[in-house]
């Protein structure tokens, strides 16, 4: 049987015939790709950072990186109608912490 034929992986440049980079899969395994993120998701999130270009939390000035479902898509928020708010990394990471605290003890 034939094998594909090297390909090389657009993340790291590597050659590999695997149809995932195993080098760099496993990275992305955490991430928005995971999940596919979509066009729709990627316009949403833009369209959120330009309108709140700055944190939302109270008191925060740092500049927002992340968008955030306000209702946890785990606890049954909606991914492209519910709401959102921009956030800064450590505020997005420590509300992800809170809530998959909250959901461990349920």
């Amino acid at each position: 049987m034939p094998s594909a034929p090297p390909r090389i992986c657009p993340r790291c440049k590597q050659t590999t015939t695997a149809r995932k980079c195993p080098t760099c899969w496993p990275a992305w395994s955490g991430s928005a790709w995971k999940n596919g993120s979509t066009r729709r998701w990627r316009k949403l999130r833009a369209e959120q950072l330009e309108q709140h270009p700055i944190c939302q939390r109270p008191g925060c000035q740092r500049l927002a990186a992340e968008v955030d479902h306000i209702d946890n898509l785990a606890g049954g928020g909606e991914m492209y109608t519910g709401p959102l708010q921009s956030l800064c990394p450590p505020h997005h990471a420590e509300k992800t912490a809170t809530e998959r605290k909250r959901t461990s003890h349920d």
